[in-house]
């Protein structure tokens, strides 16, 4: 299994406001990536993943890892993918483990954020060939487990979200029905007014917009659906809620009655246009 190797001054160098510094890191890292994909790959799982590290490289780190297993071309997007493949089984897995713990511990924000989004790419890529049978489950625990963090939640639904809104671009059904429903149920209970964390209920609402765009046999089940309008309904008696959460939960509301009665494509259309612009403002 390939080592992880110092990365941390070549990733800060990376960010340097003088171009000649952050030129040369951009090269070496290119050529980090071309020479030695597994080792790089650790490197940067390992440098997200270690509170004494600073929180800029890091965060780097996890964008670098996520930008190197996607992509907007379908041709570039198969030869990353194709490069994942190809590692090393027992490297993966502690990549992924290290993902899912950068996600549970101590640490700013912003980076289990970007943590959260590098755990959706790998698992785009994974579970279609039931390479990561866990992730969900782990997920859903992090979300159960006693008097958890309110950063956690937040990164574990952020996490879900980022998971469906993979899963929806795929044409294969990935996920069993009955892991949808695990996870429609989790992301619905980060949306009712027991959740005092405004960030992490904006997490839930974001989670199930992107959910329910590929659950449509969950909304067409009537006592599904009427649990997740009941908690729509919640929504009013916390006045100090964020606008956008206010905005995105009424759209979610809308976006479930649109899927579950009149399956209306151009609902859903329009729908994500609004999302979009108030997620952007």
């Amino acid at each position: 299994m390939a080592a992880p190797v110092e990365v941390t001054q070549l990733l800060l160098h990376a960010q340097d406001p003088e171009p000649t510094v952050r030129g040369q890191a951009e090269a070496k890292i290119q050529q980090f990536q071309e020479q030695n994909y597994p080792g790089f790959v650790a490197s940067l799982a390992a440098e997200l993943s270690n509170a004494q590290k600073p929180a800029d490289s890091r965060r780097l780190a996890g964008l670098v890892l996520k930008n190197n297993l996607d992509a907007k071309e379908e041709g570039r997007k198969a030869q990353l993918q194709g490069r994942w493949g190809a590692v090393d089984p027992a490297l993966k897995n502690h990549i992924r483990e290290s993902l899912l713990a950068t996600v549970q511990m101590e640490t700013p924000q912003d980076v289990r954020h970007t943590a959260a989004m590098v755990i959706a790419k790998v698992a785009a890529i994974d579970l279609p060939t039931k390479e990561w049978p866990n992730l969900i489950s782990t997920l859903l625990a992090y979300m159960s487990a006693p008097s958890p963090d309110h950063g956690i939640r937040q990164a574990t639904l952020e996490a879900l979200g980022y998971i469906c809104e993979e899963m929806t671009n795929l044409q294969d059904d990935v996920l069993d029905p009955e892991q949808i429903n695990m996870i429609l149920t989790a992301v619905v209970a980060g949306m009712r007014p027991e959740e005092t964390s405004a960030d992490a209920r904006l997490a839930a609402t974001t989670a199930l917009q992107n959910a329910i765009e590929f659950a449509q046999h969950n909304m067409e089940n009537e006592q599904e659906r009427n649990y997740i309008m009941q908690v729509r309904r919640g929504w009013g008696v916390l006045t100090s809620v964020v606008t956008k959460l206010c905005r995105l939960a009424s759209s979610c509301s809308s976006h479930v009655w649109c899927l579950s009665r009149c399956h209306c494509s151009g609902c859903r259309l329009g729908l994500n246009v609004q999302l979009n612009k108030w997620l952007t403002t």
